[in-house]
C-alpha cells in the first residue's frame, strides 16, 4: 500500500490543543469517510525538533484514490494557519 505524506511548519500549536508543544491525533477512518484513518502527528522545540516559536506537523494516511493530496485535506485542516508545507 502508498502512503501519502505532509509535512508542515506552523508558528502556534494547532486550535483546540490546549497550547500543547506536541500532540498526536487519529482522524477515525469512519469520520473521515474512508477506509483508513488519518494520522496527524506535531512536534515543537520542547522535543528539540524545531526552533522556539516553531512546530512542525506530520499528515499521512493511506492512499485510497488517484488524488492522494486530497485525502490528507481533514487532517490538514485541523492545523490552522500552515506557515509552509512539502
Amino acid at each position: 500500500a502508498k502512503v501519502v505524506r505532509c509535512y508542515c511548519i506552523l508558528a502556534e500549536p494547532p486550535p483546540h490543543t490546549r497550547e500543547s508543544g506536541s500532540c498526536q491525533i487519529v482522524i477515525p477512518a469512519a469520520q473521515a469517510r474512508r477506509k483508513t484513518d488519518i494520522y496527524v502527528l506535531v512536534l515543537s522545540a520542547d522535543h528539540k525538533v524545531t526552533p522556539e516559536g516553531r512546530y512542525v506537523a506530520l499528515v499521512s494516511t493511506t492512499v485510497e484514490t488517484d488524488n492522494p493530496a486530497a485525502e490528507i485535506q481533514f487532517g490538514l485542516n485541523l492545523l490552522g494557519h500552515i506557515i509552509d508545507k512539502v
